[in-house]
């Protein structure tokens, strides 16, 4: 026979449980939220940056900004490539395996983004040299 005691012990500890899970929630939803407006902030700015750009100057800062993307690029493939080199451990083979193809193919994909982004930052370079 289980104890009183112990049903509410039980009881108080999957209370607590609950309590943090419900207050992890409610913080991370809005830091989330946040997360995309912040990006579709963004997005909307740069979008009406490179339609307004006709100044030297303007094109030069996005000349910079997009260095910049480049640069957070080539971080995110080092970081990828790391993962593909050091994904083993205790996974199983099989998975390990799989995730070195999935951190090797992100690495390739954001080596062309920081490629990209430098051919735009060059191309806006080029702009703001053009009187």
């Amino acid at each position: 026979m289980v104890s009183n005691e112990f049903v509410m012990e039980c009881y108080a500890r999957s209370t607590r449980i609950a309590l943090l899970l419900s207050g992890a929630i409610l913080v991370a939803l809005p830091l989330a939220v946040s997360a995309q407006t912040r990006y579709e902030d963004e997005a909307a700015l740069e979008r009406a940056l490179v339609e307004s750009a006709d100044e030297p100057a303007e094109h030069e800062a996005l000349a910079e900004h997009f260095r910049a993307k480049a640069s957070a690029a080539r971080q995110k493939a080092d970081g990828h490539r790391w993962m593909s080199e050091h994904y083993s451990g205790s996974l199983e083979p099989a998975i390990a395996a799989q995730q070195k193809r999935h951190c090797t193919q992100l690495a390739r994909l954001y080596d062309t983004q920081a490629k990209l982004f430098e051919e735009l930052a060059q191309a806006h370079q080029s702009a703001a040299a053009t009187p």
